[in-house]
């Protein structure tokens, strides 16, 4: 049995529901827009310092 590697949308999806967290939560801890949160979080956007941010946030691991 293979498994793969989830995405990185699928990994903050699942930590925003693990952390009880919205977008909103997440663009208000960052001071941006909602919509801008979720260009990078789907990957439309590079934006890799809030990227990381995200990451840090959500404690991804990429």
């Amino acid at each position: 049995m293979t498994f793969n590697k989830l995405t990185f949308e699928e990994q903050a999806i699942i930590s925003m529901k693990r952390k009880n967290m919205t977008l909103g939560d997440v663009a208000k801890k960052l001071n941006i827009s909602i919509p801008y949160v979720s260009d990078i979080i789907k990957g439309n956007r590079k934006a890799e310092k809030y990227r990381s941010k995200i990451v840090e946030l959500l404690e991804i691991k990429e």
